[in-house]
């Protein structure tokens, strides 16, 4: 038998996929819409621990709310979680499907040349939508195709400096 001694204190239980664990910080804001209403609190809790029968991570927040009789347990949320934007800069962001990986971690790209394109290694990071942080390999003053896997066939080698 237990006794619920503070009821003012919630929190919400959000998973998060590993391509985007790393962004997230403990004290990043949350802004958390339940039941038409909105809430907003702090990441207090990231669980590290990856279990590879969910394919996500765990994040716990705590939300500030005065009165909520209205809320119930296992409500589905949706929060938006404000990143720390200094991990952003700097950084070439390219679209998703202007690259293709080619090994454990290593993906290509195709620069424009004067004539036609050629492959080039890079190292990709962390991905956000339908764009993805290059880590290296690339230059601000490279003009890739849009578009990789249109330059790719089926009986093709990607051959990379």
């Amino acid at each position: 038998i237990y006794t619920i001694a503070d009821d003012s204190k919630l929190w919400a239980l959000f998973k998060i996929l590993p391509s985007d664990i790393s962004l997230i910080e403990q004290g990043n804001k949350v802004e958390v819409s339940m039941n038409d209403e909105i809430l907003n609190g702090s990441v207090d809790f990231i669980e590290k621990d990856f279990d590879p029968s969910s394919d996500f991570y765990s994040v716990r927040v705590y939300l500030e709310c005065k009165d909520h009789t209205s809320l119930k347990v296992g409500t589905l949320t949706k929060g938006y979680i404000k990143i720390n934007s200094s991990l952003n800069k700097e950084k070439i962001w390219i679209p998703s499907k202007a690259f293709i990986t080619i090994g454990k971690d290593e993906s290509a790209v195709f620069i424009k040349q004067k004539i036609g394109y050629s492959a080039k290694s890079i190292q990709t990071g962390i991905s956000m939508g339908d764009w993805t942080a290059v880590v290296s390999g690339l230059s601000i003053k490279d003009s890739i195709a849009p578009v990789a896997s249109y330059l790719v066939d089926s009986e093709a080698f990607i051959i990379t400096p």
